[in-house]
């Protein structure tokens, strides 16, 4: 127990004063001469026995009067704990997770609310404390330093960011780093909205660390929109575009708002919403490009609570048609009927575009190259080209047609098929419906390796996915003669091509999708991504990823383009109301509400029992008055 006016203490010797007029107004016994007591009771020692039990009991508690009265100017209270100056070390944990953005009712952010008590926290912290400060993105992280003019300026440069990590990472850091200390106490402030999604799943243990935790309260009512990853079909000049998407309402309450399609910044087209309570409504938009290029969009909605889930951007590289190298010798010309069926009269009907070459030394201006027996093209051009993302279609041969035959290793021997039909497998699957593929009939065919079949006869794969770096090969068992089969003759085949190479083709410019703060390793030498506006160098090829939803941009690299996306876990708002009960260990609950200087006192100072002491007392004081209220004061006589 400790004093906070110690000085009353001097006071105690006068509880005894009770005493002492009691024992100096004591009554004394004295003799009166009485003529006969025959006619009296004996009953005096009864009245001097209960008068001097009394006397004693009022006593005792005008002692307790005056005790308690000096205690509790004395203002005694028991210490919780200790700080002691540069024996202590305390690290802010700040919650800069999207969700902070939330409405609070004084007009404020969550997040601007935190930044409020995070700065009060450095004023109220003695200046001999080490103070550090982690935020749960990682972004703007500070070990323990006795300058707090440090973990000042860095609070300053902090803002909201689209990460999902939860509180339980930033938790465990600040109590190894506190573990690693030497401060005597060691104390963490961790200041959040206490997101349900963002707490650990299971008790954290704190390890002898103790625990403030500063809840910033705000709305929970919150309309996000999220993208649906498009399909990877070619998309063309002139043709319609969908872009899907899915917005949510994660709040209790019925919403209604505005949708809007914007393309470079103008607004294309607005549609009017209405979800109930946790209701979402999946649909999509329809844009048709006038020119080749890269498409940049986003779809937004309207919500005033949590902006950075408004937005989904998306980008898209609209081609004016591909351009496809078929590569090869021999006669008759294997391409022939390739070429009639994917680009009649020189025009792409289909959106391609052929060259026939034996050879080129620009592969990488061909989006598909078409491979077949007597071509001049060394396999580590080829294997360079595939490692960047390039599509290839080889048309059977042995491994006396070329390098390219033998290193890869795809076709085994001749096969006498004698057999009808076909049957395709996986994405090209639609086409089994829409062909009258029972009519084909098959000579020789060549028996393949390995690979994914996309289409057989009879079991024996016709067609063969292979994978090789970031691109792919399909391997064709028939020639597109008739050497094969009656194949290249049916209305079927330029259907069946079109759709092949558009397969193929499909999803080659490569973006990808990526949450906040996710990192990326890229292939290629002086990769560098571009983003804001702002290009910047990865010289290890390494994107350390960004906590800002949008889309960033690669040069030198594999992949064109990541659209970077908030984790959905982050729109739903839904808070807890205990947070000490994912913790195990010591948690102090203080308001965010509140004065926290006058918090933090009354819980370093433990319990103030001024006021229960002053009641005690007034309460011994009535007492006495009904107890003593016929006695003197001090002597017992009645008044």
């Amino acid at each position: 127990m400790e004093f906070g006016n110690p000085v009353f203490l001097w006071a105690l010797p006068l509880t005894l004063l009770p005493l002492l007029l009691h024992l100096f107004f004591h009554r004394r016994k004295t003799v009166v001469k009485f003529s006969s007591l025959l006619f009296l009771t004996e009953r005096e020692r009864y009245f001097s026995f209960r008068r001097r039990l009394l006397e004693t009991l009022l006593m005792m508690i005008r002692i307790l009067i005056l005790l308690l009265t000096v205690l509790a100017l004395s203002r005694p209270f028991f210490k919780r704990f200790s700080l002691g100056g540069a024996g202590t070390a305390a690290i802010i944990v700040l919650d800069d997770t999207m969700s902070m953005q939330r409405l609070t009712s004084s007009g404020l952010s969550a997040f601007e609310q935190a930044l409020v008590q995070a700065e009060a926290l450095l004023k109220y912290l003695p200046a001999e404390c080490s103070v550090g400060l982690l935020t749960v993105s990682g972004k703007n992280d500070f070990g323990l330093t006795r300058d707090t003019s440090i973990i000042a300026r860095a609070l300053r440069n902090c803002s909201v960011s689209g990460s999902g990590n939860g509180l339980a990472p930033s938790v465990k850091d600040a109590t190894e780093i506190l573990k690693n200390s030497a401060a005597v106490s060691r104390e963490i402030y961790l200041i959040s909205d206490f997101q349900n999604n963002a707490m650990p799943q299971h008790p954290l243990p704190l390890d002898n660390v103790r625990l403030f935790t500063i809840p910033v309260i705000g709305t929970n009512e919150n309309l996000a929109v999220s993208g649906v990853v498009p399909d990877k079909k070619t998309k063309f000049c002139g043709s319609p575009v969908r872009i899907p998407f899915r917005v949510v309402n994660n709040g209790k309450k019925n919403r209604t708002g505005k949708i809007s399609l914007e393309i470079d910044g103008n607004s294309e087209e607005i549609r009017n919403i209405e979800l109930s309570s946790s209701a979402k409504i999946e649909d999509s938009f329809s844009y048709t490009p006038l020119r080749a290029g890269r498409l940049n969009g986003s779809i937004v909605v309207e919500d005033e609570n949590v902006p950075m889930d408004n937005r989904m951007t998306f980008t898209i590289n609209v081609s004016e048609h591909h351009k496809m190298l078929f590569c090869g010798y021999d006669l008759p010309d294997p391409f022939y009927f390739l070429r009639l069926a994917l680009d009649p009269l020189e025009k792409p009907l289909h959106g391609f575009k052929t060259t026939t070459a034996v050879s080129s030394d620009n592969l990488e201006d061909f989006t598909l190259i078409v491979i077949s027996p007597g071509h001049n093209l060394p396999t580590t051009r080829l294997k360079d080209y595939l490692s960047r993302g390039g599509r290839i279609i080889a048309l059977p041969g042995s491994p006396q047609n070329g390098n390219f035959y033998r290193d890869f290793d795809i076709y085994g021997n001749n096969l006498d098929l004698n057999q009808s039909g076909l049957r395709f497998a996986g994405d090209l699957a639609e086409l089994n419906e829409l062909l009258q593929l029972e009519l084909l009939d098959w000579k020789t065919v060549r028996a393949m390796k390995g690979g994914v079949p996309l289409a057989f006869c009879d079991k024996i794969p016709l067609i063969t996915e292979y994978r090789f770096g970031n691109g792919r090969i399909l391997a064709l068992a028939f020639d597109l003669r008739r050497r094969s089969g009656n194949w290249p003759e049916l209305k079927s085949f330029p259907v069946a091509m079109a759709a092949l190479f558009t397969y193929a083709i499909a999803n080659q410019e490569n973006t990808v999708y990526l949450k906040c703060g996710e990192p990326l390793v890229l292939n290629g030498e002086n990769a560098s991504f571009i983003s804001g506006g702002i290009q910047t160098l990865l010289p290890d090829g390494k994107f350390p990823g960004i906590f800002l939803p949008g889309t960033v941009f690669f040069q030198n690299t594999d992949i064109d383009a990541a659209i970077i996306t908030v984790p959905e876990i982050e729109s739903n708002l839904k808070t807890t109301k205990n947070p000490a009960r994912y913790f195990d260990g010591k948690v102090i609950t203080m308001r965010a509400d509140a004065d926290l200087g006058f918090q933090l006192k009354q819980f370093r100072s433990g319990t103030d029992f001024t006021g229960l002491l002053l009641l005690v007392a007034l309460l011994l004081a009535a007492v006495e008055f009904m107890l003593g209220g016929h006695h003197m004061p001090f002597t017992g006589r009645r008044k």
